[in-house]
């Protein structure tokens, strides 16, 4: 498999969690932290950091997955950031 996407998840100096895609990881986190192209809705929320990537083929797929990500709860995205791949594959087992 060929990665071409992102799904990520960024946290603010206050614990928010903020779902996205990009096909380059380091220069959207430069975009979140300081340019006008970056959300809106982390701006002036202190450092971020990037707390969970996972590698998928392409923006179709991306996009799937930060929609199934977005509507979790947070304690589910915290065990998804812990690495819980029984979280994960249930996610992509309900994915259309």
């Amino acid at each position: 498999m060929t990665a071409s996407w992102y799904v990520y998840i960024l946290e603010t100096g206050a614990g928010f969690l903020y779902t996205g895609i990009t096909t380059e990881l380091e220069r959207r986190l430069e975009e979140h932290r300081g340019s006008p192209t970056g959300a809106k809705s982390l701006r002036g929320k202190g450092p971020l950091k990037l707390v969970y990537q996972l590698a998928v083929t392409d923006r179709s797929e991306a996009s799937r997955l930060e929609a199934r990500i977005k509507k979790l709860r947070r304690d589910e995205k915290l065990r998804l950031i812990q690495g819980d791949r029984t979280l994960l594959h249930k996610i992509r087992e309900t994915m259309p």
